[in-house]
Order: structure tokens, then sequence, then C-alpha cells
């Protein structure tokens, strides 16, 4: 049981390091959540995972995911990094546009807060589904906006963490 404890304690230390670090790295983090929604509500929609058909239910939950992933990718990923990774600069500027427009009229996008809840809510759409591939990226989801509003609960102002001395 102490055994228990001290590896509990590491790893809630580990975390507590992985969140200081920053919102660059949980930025990356909830991108590739993103991608993975997207990702997975494609497959399902094309009906290439899952072991059944799916209802028009189940499209319509796969295609807001879609969208979801979509968005949390404008929201998360930094738009000159974008603008790099396009394969063309039509598409480039379309991603800045895209990204302009989420933050624009999903204001609650804006803070950590409203980020951390939907993520929470958009994993929830994927462990519902019941497949493997979605109940996995749900959760990983659902992580990333634990994450975020353990950020948000930490501090106000995100500041890098000290130094250590040598």
């Amino acid at each position: 049981a102490e055994r228990a404890g001290t590896a509990a304690a590491a790893g809630v230390r580990h975390l507590a390091l992985f969140v200081s670090q920053g919102p660059a790295t949980l930025a990356f983090v909830c991108v590739v959540g993103g991608l993975a929604t997207g990702a997975t509500a494609v497959l399902r929609i094309g009906n290439l995972v899952g072991e059944k058909e799916l209802s028009p239910m189940g499209y319509l939950i796969n295609g807001y995911q879609l969208l979801f992933g979509l968005m949390i990718v404008f929201l998360e990923a930094e738009p000159e990094r974008m603008r790099r990774s396009c394969l063309c600069k039509h598409c480039a500027g379309c991603c800045t546009c895209c990204r302009g427009r989420v933050l624009d009229n999903c204001k609650f996008a804006t803070a950590l807060l409203g980020r951390g809840l939907f993520y929470v809510f958009i994993g929830s759409f994927g462990v519902i589904q019941g497949t493997v591939s979605s109940i996995t990226v749900g959760l990983w989801m659902i992580m990333c906006g634990v994450l975020l509003l353990m950020v948000r609960c930490s501090c106000t102002t995100w500041q890098p963490p000290p130094e250590e001395e040598a």
C-alpha cells in the first residue's frame, strides 16, 4: 500500500510537471486529439471501423465529431506552423480564416475553462459510441480537457517554471 501511494504521488508530480511546462506542450497534445477525433469520425462514417453499420444518429454524431476535430486543430495549432505545414498557399489562408471564425463565433473557446469543458464534452461523444477506437480517442480528449482545466485552476496567467539552481 505504501509503494502504491508513493507511485501515485510520483505520477501526480509528473503530471504537474507536464502541465507546468505550459500551453505549447498541451496544445500539441490537443492537436493530436483533434486529428484523432476527426480521423476516427471519418473511419466511422465510412464504416471502416466498428462492428455494425451506423444509425442515422450515429452518422450525425460522427459528423459533429469530424467538425469538432477540425475545430480543435484550428484552435490549438499555431497559425505560423499551420501556414508552413499546409500543402498550398490557398489552404494556409483557409486555415487561418477558419481559426479566426472559430475564435470570433465560439467565445467559450478563447478561455481555458471553456476549451477544457468543451474537450470533455467532445470526449464523452467518443466514449458513448462503444468502439475501441472511439473510446480511446474519447478518453484522450477527456484527458486533454482535464489538463486544460488543471492549467486553468493552477494559475491565471501561465509563467515558466523557475530555473533550478545548479
